[in-house]
């Protein structure tokens, strides 16, 4: 039995997933039986089992596909399609890529556009793989047991532990299983996690890392990122390192759940990565990043996108 073929336009597709949000819709946590079921699903396909993936993911009430996209490429599709998602998020891996990046949006939604634009730049790089998280981050009252606290979700603007929807920080989520077992496919694999922040006065338009805040030599992504894309834009405070030791970098990524795993960490929940491999970067973007601003402006999508295309 083999997995069926669909055609279309996948950033169409993206663009109109529902995401639990707050509120509105919950998000429902995978239980352990089922992130165990994900996982055997997702290994079958990836060591070319195409009968036992498609049976495993359609138990789990997931739609898989060999999407045919209108920009030529072809990959692998997986994601909910029922009326009432349960926020597990939409998966892409392509087995013909001719980059070795994968694509992450954890926080669709809540770090506006990001999810469009992961999936743009998957197709644009032929990248590996692309993840997009399959709820708001704050879409569950439930607190995530990894450790750091963020303000975003909280009513009284007090410090309060993550979320058990938000994907960049809770192991309650098929998101880090997609990020675990691809990683581990493929040891030249990158990762570049896209995230998005509310720009304050004196900001750069992006901060960037590789998950930690050690200072690295020049070449390193995270560093060579920030370069780049100020040659590129022409605009001297496009980007800020939080890897070449100046001062003042924040955002930096280092309770970012697949960072900490990328890097090593002995314990992703709950332990600080101590090196980094330079096979993660994190980019947090200013909204104008994020959204293409007309012709004039410097500081888009694009300029985004030359960047990773001169990296990798």
């Amino acid at each position: 039995m083999q997995i069926p073929s669909e055609s279309g336009d996948l950033t169409a597709v993206v663009a109109s997933m529902v995401f639990p949000v707050a509120g509105i819709l919950n998000y429902v946590p995978p239980s352990g039986d089922q992130k165990t079921a994900f996982r055997s699903a997702l290994n079958a396909l990836l060591n070319g089992d195409e009968t036992g993936a498609l049976q495993e993911f359609q138990n789990l009430d997931l739609k898989i596909t060999r999407f045919s996209d209108v920009s030529g490429e072809t990959f692998f599709l997986i994601r909910e399609t029922g009326p009432t998602p349960r926020g597990w998020g939409l998966y892409a891996i392509n087995q013909d890529a001719t980059r070795k990046v994968i694509l992450e949006a954890p926080h669709p939604i809540a770090d506006q556009a990001t999810e469009t634009e992961a999936a743009s730049f998957f197709l644009s790089l032929s990248a590996r793989a692309l993840l997009i998280g399959g709820a708001h981050r704050c879409a569950s009252p439930d607190l995530s047991s990894c450790d750091g606290t963020t303000t975003v979700c909280s009513t009284s603007s007090a410090d309060e532990s993550f979320r058990i929807s938000d994907a960049a920080h809770s192991e309650e989520q098929v998101f880090e299983i997609v990020h675990e077992e691809i990683l581990s496919t493929d040891g030249s694999l990158t990762t570049v996690a896209l995230h998005g922040f509310d720009q304050q006065t004196g900001d750069p338009h992006a901060f960037v890392s590789n998950g930690t805040t050690s200072t690295a030599i020049s070449s390193v992504s995270a560093n060579r990122f920030v370069s780049l894309l100020k040659t590129a834009t022409g605009v001297a405070n496009a980007a800020q390192s939080c890897n070449d030791g100046s001062a003042g970098a924040r955002l930096c990524g280092t309770d970012d759940l697949q960072g900490r795993f990328t890097n090593g960490s002995s314990d992703a929940c709950t332990t600080a990565s101590t090196a980094a491999t330079q096979r993660f970067l994190h980019i947090e973007q200013s909204l104008d990043l994020r959204n293409d601003g007309g012709a004039g402006d410097p500081l888009t999508p694009s300029a985004v996108l030359d960047v990773l295309t001169q990296l990798f």
